[in-house]
């Protein structure tokens, strides 16, 4: 197995074919649509289908482009809504090789934090289902990518790929302005070049963003004019920051499964760090003690240990701008949750998840050094944690023992 490691193409081949399986494979359960599919993003879809302008007030508009797209190709059906994020879950599994290659250099780690993101739950779970995090975080983290290149080697290139992946992540989420506030940090105090120039490539990647946004929103301004655009935007502006604060625990029964249950890790941030469950989809029939759901969590091998792996990190290589940039990226992902008035969720969380994994794999590696055999233990774990959960995580029906002994429901 460790020669399969130090075959670096290979290896990334085949972690990319384990991906796109585990995703695909029984794509279609629940073969309805659920949660934020049914209730936000498919009518949205349905409606650019035919041509009717998108004004929903939840998110921009590439992602669900992106969903209406694959629904011409596969059809309106479970498959059709869900090819995207099973194959933006993927990329996103590239992403974490390609950061963790591009930060900490050498072959283990790379590997072993692809490994590590291929058998997270939170990712696993939103690659299969309609929700625009994960088209978020894969452009984000391309971006961050770019932006560390940048931060090596202070070169155009690299900020102009860097913004034209943060304009699709905007374009997805407004929430870029995290992954771009930490990159913004790190080209100002960590470039090795002019601040003229560092001026300049700010400016640049600024200008590529905003270029990039209102381009993708081009068709929509044509149809419906700018002012009416101008007014799309009050609107999710209105609806993030105050009607659904003001209203979610009155909507939030009709919209998420045992919700009374899962209310307080909506408000608390705090509660994440327990890991905790929550139900996105319930198809259970108690009195025939047969329970089908879908489970919110991280796998808790990879979580916990990511923590630990980031105490350590942070206590001692902090200064290593390697361990510096990756924890920034989870901080920034996580922090500013503190300062966001709810509901907040844990899958806004997913573009730092892959950082968990990269500062898991160095903090593993670095701690135990000549004793590779330990690391495949811990990846061992996590694969059979991801087993034993697996059922939870895709809706199979299990027997009520399997499942009150598994969640805390």
């Amino acid at each position: 197995m460790l020669k399969l490691l130090k075959s670096e193409g290979i290896g990334l081949s085949l972690i990319v074919l384990l991906n796109l399986f585990l995703r695909l494979f029984r794509l279609d359960s629940p073969n309805f649509a659920y949660l934020d599919e049914k209730n936000f993003f498919l009518p949205a879809i349905r409606a650019r289908l035919q041509e009717v302008p998108d004004f929903t007030n939840e998110q921009p508009q590439l992602g669900k482009y992106i969903i209406a797209q694959s629904i011409r190709l596969f059809g309106d059906n479970p498959w059709g809504w869900r090819i995207p994020s099973a194959i933006f879950g993927t990329l996103i599994v590239v992403a974490t090789y390609f950061l963790a290659k591009k930060i900490f250099g050498g072959k283990i780690i790379p590997i072993l934090s692809s490994l590590f993101i291929t058998f997270e739950f939170s990712l696993f779970i939103l690659s299969r289902m309609v929700m625009m995090e994960v088209f978020f975080a894969a452009f984000a983290l391309f971006g961050l990518l770019f932006v560390w290149l940048y931060v090596k080697t202070p070169k155009s290139q690299n900020i102009i790929f860097s913004s034209v992946f943060f304009g699709f992540a905007a374009s997805v989420k407004w929430t870029v302005t995290l992954p771009l506030a930490l990159s913004f940090f790190f080209i100002v105090f960590f470039t090795k070049t002019s601040l003229t120039k560092k001026a300049f490539h700010l400016a640049l990647m600024l200008l590529g963003i905003t270029l990039i946004y209102i381009t993708l929103y081009l068709p929509f301004i044509t149809q419906v004019g700018i002012n009416n655009w101008i007014k799309v935007h009050k609107k999710a502006w209105y609806y993030h920051t105050t009607f659904l604060p003001q209203n979610y625990e009155t909507y939030g029964p009709y919209y998420v499964p045992r919700f009374r249950e899962s209310e307080i890790y909506f408000k608390n941030p705090l509660l994440w760090l327990t890991d905790p469950q929550i139900i996105y989809f319930d198809g259970s029939i108690p009195e025939n003690k047969s329970f089908s759901v879908i489970l919110l969590f991280s796998n808790p091998v990879i979580f916990f240990g990511g923590v630990v792996a980031l105490i350590y990190a942070f206590f001692k290589k902090i200064k290593d701008l390697r361990v510096l940039f990756t924890c920034g990226i989870f901080l920034s992902a996580y922090i500013p949750l503190f300062f966001t008035p709810p509901p907040v969720t844990p899958h806004y969380l997913l573009f730092g998840i892959p950082a968990l994994c990269l500062i898991l794999s160095f903090a593993t590696v670095d701690i135990i050094k000549n004793l590779r055999w330990l690391i495949f233990i811990l990846l061992i774990m996590s694969i059979i944690v991801f087993l034993f959960y697996y059922p939870l995580l895709t809706a199979l029906p299990v027997r009520d023992g399997y499942f009150h002994f598994f969640t805390r429901f």
